[in-house]
């Protein structure tokens, strides 16, 4: 029998990489709950700034949340593609800003994570996408 994962605890999540100031955009599953999706996540995906001076303090902010990349039996490793975008330069114009716990985050839009997750073509995003397209569709009545 598979562990249940542990939850999720996003707002300290963000704070931790609040307090390392890491620049990123919130996007993936956690965005699409806070854009009103259902879909249940376990993780917080983010796409940061890709100047050498953030990705120093994201990969401290790594490594005080004991986090690592993921990879499902990819033998060449995870590429560092921005599925759909542009990545941080595009997603950050019109990313949204949130509170979550006690931080200001900025979150994709949802056409950008409806974007995302159609380039990405992973099954679990495409099994997402019906839901992404009916709340764009509800945000524009």
């Amino acid at each position: 029998m598979l562990a249940e994962p542990p939850p999720l605890e996003a707002p300290a999540i963000f704070a931790i990489l609040d307090a390392h100031k890491v620049a990123y955009v919130v996007v993936g599953g956690y965005a699409a709950q806070l854009h009103g999706s259902t879909r249940v996540t376990t993780d917080v995906d983010v796409t940061p700034d890709r100047s050498a001076d953030n990705l120093h303090r994201l990969a401290a902010a790594l490594r005080d949340l004991g986090g690592g990349i993921r990879v499902d039996d990819l033998e060449a490793g995870l590429p560092f593609e921005p599925d759909g975008t542009e990545g941080y330069p595009d997603l950050v114009r019109t990313a949204e800003p949130h509170t979550i716990g006690s931080v200001r985050v900025l979150i994709a839009t949802l056409t950008d994570v409806i974007r995302s997750k159609t380039a990405a073509g992973r099954q679990k995003d495409l099994l997402a996408l019906p839901e992404l397209h009916e709340l764009a569709r509800n945000t524009l009545d």
